[in-house]
């Protein structure tokens, strides 16, 4: 793919997203990859849609794990 990832945050309500944006063999390529807003002194999740998962990544920069929340794990859990 031929494209570019780009940052965007919203920093007055805490909200930031990693978007994909480009073209592929079959056409234009956009969408987001990790969609993350701030609550109460907590990192959620939104939307984690890297192949390893960006959790990991946050805890190894330190932070603690009970700090990261994953909304989107209890919506795969009801489906």
């Amino acid at each position: 793919m031929d494209g570019t990832l780009t940052i965007r945050s919203t920093q007055s309500i805490d909200r930031y997203v990693l978007m994909q944006t480009g073209w592929d063999l079959r056409g234009r390529v956009r969408g987001n990859l990790i969609y993350i807003t701030l609550l109460d002194e907590k990192i959620c999740i939104e939307y984690d849609g890297i192949e390893h998962g960006i959790f990991d990544d946050l805890v190894e920069a330190g932070v603690p794990e009970n700090h990261i929340e994953l909304p989107y794990m209890t919506e795969l859990k009801r489906a």
